[in-house]
């Protein structure tokens, strides 16, 4: 092995195989980021540049997926490997955790169930026969609790319907 001491693990899973089982570091030395394996090619640059300083370990559920983005993007490049076994193999690195959830929604999931809740206002407000003012006026109150929740970080729906809960 290299004199690297840097740990990059790049978890190339979907937003709702995270939500199930999610990966956190303790090490200081160790960093994760997950960039689904349908964005690799987008961070193929960015990913080369990290592993000029780091060994950097691509992640999936079993290790097939991890093997697949290797041989695609980074076949010559010796410290970018592919984890063998996938996430059930993440114990071999110190101050790695994994945590698990019941699942939930991601982003992408929330914001469809938002574009849903707006649409369905729409629906309401015409057959309600509302004047367009009263309609505007509606819709935009919910578009703008939407944004102040994404750029928050909140979910104030969560308080609600339980999107996830965490054990460890």
């Amino acid at each position: 092995m290299s004199s690297y001491k840097k740990i990059v693990l790049i978890d190339i899973r979907n937003d709702s195989e995270c939500m199930e089982k999610y990966l956190i570091s303790n090490n200081k030395l160790i960093s994760i980021y997950n960039i689904p394996m349908n964005n690799i090619a987008f961070n193929k640059k960015w990913i080369l540049e990290l592993s000029n300083d780091a060994f950097v370990y691509i992640v999936c559920k079993s290790g097939n997926r991890s093997e697949k983005v290797k041989n695609t993007y980074f076949r010559d490049i010796q410290n970018i490997i592919s984890l063998e076994g996938g996430i059930s193999n993440i114990k071999i690195f110190e101050g790695i955790a994994i945590i698990v959830d019941r699942g939930g929604l991601g982003k992408i999931q929330y914001l469809q169930f938002s574009f849903l809740v707006i649409l369905l206002t729409i629906f309401l407000l015409i057959i309600l026969h509302y004047s367009r003012i009263d309609m505007i006026l509606i819709l935009s109150l919910i578009i703008l609790f939407v944004i102040y929740q994404l750029v928050t970080k909140t979910c104030y729906i969560e308080k609600i319907i339980p999107l996830y809960q965490t054990s460890i």
